[in-house]
């Protein structure tokens, strides 16, 4: 008796059906399952409530949310700032290090060592190193005379305990962790571009200057753009450090979007309303994604 047979064509849906199926189940459901909580009321921690449609109520509500409002300006600043140092540093340190000198190697594979730790242990090293008491930080500021003995002597130099600079000492370590980053992937842009026109500049007797804004920036816009999409998107949910290095305090001084979602959704346990400030997250990310595609088309 003869099998029938089947086709290359049909034998290659038949293989990647499993690889699908996983990842549907794995970003698909709970992405769309997201979206429906979002228009009920399902507060866990009141199971007496019950769970019932309320429609778009959830989000007619954060339009009056202080918290959510306020986490979201934080949100934009934290990733509007974190990723415009990480970019311009990354691109300072390419330039200077795509250049030929001894040892080279090492201080490229150095430069890249904050970036391959956990946020979790860098955001207690960071705490341990901003502690107003015993921590580094304070100690150099001092030594440099930039703290004065009442503030050091005292620990009123409390960074992650000041609503002012709470915010801004992660946006440091962000910074620090995450510029690597941004070099890796300029100087691969970097030493890609060919030599040719760099060479031709140079005999037509182009500045430095203008050989890099006419040349360089140019070639380097599809790095650019890749790096800052996957920045954007990595800073606006960010929620490790912040968890370890100041709960989001003090106060909800460094609070953003995805804090709150959590403190909504594992504190307050309502669910229904998590989700909704879930999937709006989603959206601001898509939206500034599509800013920076656009802006990149009009260049």
């Amino acid at each position: 008796m003869r099998m029938p047979s089947i086709s290359d064509k049909h034998l290659a849906y038949i293989l990647i059906i499993p690889a699908v199926a996983f990842l549907v189940a794995l970003t698909v459901f709970p992405f769309a399952f997201s979206v429906v909580v979002s228009f009920l009321n399902w507060n866990i921690g009141h199971p007496e409530y019950g769970i019932y449609l309320v429609g778009v109520k959830n989000y007619v509500d954060m339009l009056s949310d202080y918290r959510f409002l306020g986490g979201l300006i934080r949100s934009l600043f934290y990733t509007g700032t974190a990723v415009s140092a990480e970019y311009f540093l990354g691109l300072l340190f390419a330039l200077l290090l795509s250049r030929e000198f001894r040892g080279r190697g090492i201080v490229r594979a150095l430069f890249l060592v904050p970036m391959v730790g956990t946020p979790i242990v860098y955001g207690l090293l960071w705490r341990m190193l901003y502690n107003p008491d015993f921590g580094l930080i304070n100690y150099i500021l001092y030594s440099l005379g930039l703290l004065s003995s009442s503030q050091f002597y005292s620990g009123h130099a409390d960074w992650l305990g000041n609503p002012t600079f709470a915010l801004l000492s992660i946006i440091i370590v962000d910074i620090w962790q995450w510029t690597p980053f941004m070099f890796l992937i300029l100087l691969a842009g970097i030493s890609s571009i060919p030599t040719e026109p760099l060479e031709a500049a140079k005999v037509d007797g182009a500045s430095a200057w203008q050989t890099f804004t006419h040349i360089t920036l140019p070639a380097l816009m599809p790095a650019t753009v890749v790096s800052l999409l996957i920045r954007t998107m990595d800073v606006f949910k960010d929620f490790d450090k912040i968890y370890i290095m100041t709960g989001g305090g003090p106060g909800v001084a460094s609070e953003t979007m995805n804090y709150y979602a959590y403190d909504v959704a594992f504190n307050y346990m309502n669910l229904g309303y998590a989700a909704a400030i879930a999937f709006t997250m989603s959206v601001c990310v898509l939206i500034l994604s599509n800013v920076y595609l656009r802006f990149t088309r009009m260049g």
